[in-house]
């Protein structure tokens, strides 16, 4: 057996050259192989029991290396390609950039020829040649058309660059080749572009200027030319100056206008020199100054005459328009004082007194309201008509007068606004306070007429033969309010005045015929109950007499009588109708204890589905009342009970709104049977 040390000396080597081959690159490979191959070799027969772990190792370590360096052969040899590749691309790139570079120097070289074809046209302009019109348009129009046509070409290399630019800027550089110039010549161009656009802009505004002057140098030139040919042809004698006789001529030829002698003269001793015989060619534009002077000078005179009989007249007609203001003045106090009543009238109105008292107080206020209108009307109209059309001078005069009474009519129009507002809502105050008075009153008076026929044991045919005792079928006003002056009353109750009679007959009379008709009163005259709590119906007045049947608490019944005494009992009675059954009895309203067993309802109504108020039973018929929609919920008292009619099928009943005392008629019950009110 091999001594242990030198066992692991042989281990060590080995795995020495082991460590040093797995370091190995594909240069060094070879070489460590065959050191690793030369340690392995020496140190075998002195391995022992490692030789066979040791093999095993080497062989690991060689295949890893190799596999090893075959992967980073193959990894560098994809980066190669890749590097390549991407070589490939560039030069693509820079290849479209050159392409790109090489259409957008096209452009530029075309705009340059543009801006030396543009400078070219405009060399006529150079010189201090005369041009005639003609000559200095033409000029000025090609260059015109050549500087647009360069400039669109300017334009089409600037939308180029604004599409290609960063592709010809963004071109990379090849690894292995020279660097590229492209952003450098793009730029270069774009110098080119800019001097050709700055070139052509210079040209065309330089040639604008030059031809405005070539313009007016050649309007004044022919201008001096016409002038001379008009000094020639006022040159009678052909001595090439005018004489004074000829300057005459001149005048009246040329302006229409005999010269003065005074201006003559001077004309003469000023433009004729010595012994001249007239004025020079060199002179005619003087001369034709000082006519003109002397030409005004007779037009200012004439002027000044025509200025001081219009201010002549001018006056006379300020004069009349302050007579004018002064009048309006004066319709504006009376509207002041108008208004102030009106406000007067308005605010003083007391809600305190009694319906006829108001509405008395507000027709009165209406009436000094609408005054109050008329003459604000008429002020308003005079300011209208001093604002009309006048002469220019006195425009401002009159503009601040109009204001002036504008800024005292304006607020009088906002404070009978609010006069008119105030008595509005007084009326409407009135209106409902004479409503709930006239409801009251209707109230009174049908208890009162009830009570009567409890009284006089009248059923409904005999309270009416008491309102017709005329039989004229019909119950006239007299005969109305005759009734309550005799009627019977109950104990401690108040006779009703012949002044609320009369107010009442009118509020049942809303057709205002002046009567009620026996239809109209009978239904009046209705009187429904409730059954409080429940009890009996007998056949007679007598508690004892038979029953007819019981009546259940909720039912409605139609009172055929008053309140009857019963003879023997401390009670009265009343004789009804059961409306569910037509069977007809007496009842007891209210107990010897005081129970209440039937109470005033049934003749209300709740409406269940919206609906229409219409003044007139037909629908559609002639009134003065507007249509009003009925919403669900709203509470109608009835004035005269549903009847068929006949050319709609509708059930169709007189009611007075709880809400506002509005009276109309509706439909309660629909051709198709839908309900449209019912009873509460």
């Amino acid at each position: 057996m091999l001594p242990k040390k030198l066992e692991q000396g042989a281990v060590l080597n080995v795995r020495r050259a082991v460590q040093k081959f797995r370091t190995s690159n594909p240069d060094t490979y070879e070489a460590n192989k065959t050191e690793l191959d030369q340690a392995l070799q020496k140190d075998m027969a002195t391995l022992g029991s490692q030789k066979e772990r040791l093999t095993q190792e080497v062989e690991t370590a060689v295949t890893q290396t190799k596999e090893r360096l075959e992967k980073a052969a193959e990894m560098k040899k994809k980066q190669e390609e890749a590097k390549e590749a991407e070589n490939n691309r560039r030069r693509e790139v820079k290849e479209k950039a050159e392409e790109l570079l090489g259409a957008f120097e096209k452009l530029v070289t075309k705009a340059e020829t543009g801006a030396k074809g543009t400078a070219e046209e405009a060399e006529p302009f150079a010189g201090d040649a005369e041009m005639k019109l003609s000559k200095i348009e033409s000029c000025a129009g090609a260059v015109e058309v050549a500087g647009n046509d360069t400039m669109a070409v300017v334009k089409e290399c600037s939308e180029f660059l604004a599409k290609e630019g960063a592709t010809i800027r963004n071109v990379p550089s090849v690894a292995g080749e020279a660097a590229h110039t492209i952003p450098a010549d793009l730029n270069k161009l774009v110098a080119r572009m800019n001097a050709a656009k700055t070139s052509t802009q210079a040209t065309m505004s330089k040639t604008i200027a030059t031809k405005a002057n070539r313009i007016k140098k050649a309007v004044a030139k022919d201008k001096h030319d016409k002038g001379l040919a008009v000094f020639k042809k006022y040159d009678t004698d052909k001595d090439g100056k005018l004489s004074r006789r000829e300057i005459q001529a001149y005048g009246k030829g040329a302006f229409s206008f005999s010269i003065p002698t005074e201006a003559l003269d001077n004309i003469c001793r000023i433009l004729i020199k010595g012994d001249s015989k007239g004025v020079e060619k060199a002179d005619y534009n003087r001369l034709r100054v000082m006519v003109g002077v002397a030409r005004e000078a007779v037009l200012d005179a004439k002027r000044k005459v025509a200025r001081e009989e219009r201010e002549k007249m001018v006056e006379k007609t300020k004069e009349k328009l302050t007579a004018s203001i002064a009048t309006t003045s004066d319709l504006i106090k009376e509207a002041v004082e108008g208004v102030t009543k009106a406000e007067k009238a308005a605010t003083t109105q007391k809600a305190t007194a009694t319906a006829s008292e108001m509405v008395t107080l507000a027709n009165e206020t209406d009436t000094v309201i609408e005054a109050a209108k008329a003459s604000l009307a008429t002020a308003r109209d005079a300011v209208t008509s001093v604002s009309a059309d006048t002469e220019p001078e006195l425009k401002g005069f009159l503009t601040t007068e109009v204001k002036k009474l504008n800024n005292v009519l304006n607020p009088l129009e906002q404070k009978v606004t609010k006069a008119i507002a105030i008595s509005a809502r007084f009326r409407e105050q009135a209106v409902k306070k004479n409503n709930a008075e006239l409801e009251k009153l209707r109230i009174d008076g049908l208890a009162t007429i009830f009570h009567h026929q409890g009284s006089k044991k009248l059923d409904s045919a005999g309270v009416y033969a008491a309102f017709d005792k005329k039989k004229k079928k019909k119950v006239e006003e007299s005969a109305f309010v005759a009734f309550f002056k005799t009627c019977d009353l109950k104990e401690d109750e108040e006779r009703m005045s012949e002044e609320d009679a009369g107010r009442l007959f009118g509020h049942l009379d809303d057709d205002e015929k002046g009567h009620l008709t026996k239809e109209q009163f009978m239904n009046l005259i209705r009187k429904f109950m409730k059954v409080a709590k429940a009890s009996v119906m007998t056949e007679d007045t007598s508690t004892k007499s038979k029953p007819l049947r019981r009546l259940n608490e909720g039912e409605v019944l139609e009172a055929l009588t008053g309140p009857t005494a019963v003879e023997g009992e401390e009670i009265t009675r009343i004789k009804v109708k059961a409306m569910t059954d037509d069977v007809e009895g007496w009842v007891t309203p209210v107990g010897n204890r005081g129970t209440v067993f039937i109470e005033d309802g049934g003749d209300k109504f709740k409406v269940v589905k919206q609906t229409i108020l219409t003044g007139a039973f037909l629908i559609g018929g002639e009134s003065a009342l507007k249509d009003r929609t009925l919403k669900v919920g709203e509470i109608l008292q009835v004035r005269e009970w549903a009847k068929k009619e006949e050319v709609s099928g509708l059930m169709r009943m007189k009611v007075q709104v709880k809400s506002d005392g509005t009276i109309g008629y509706v439909t309660s019950v629909g051709n198709t049977g839908i309900t449209f009110v019912e009873s509460i």
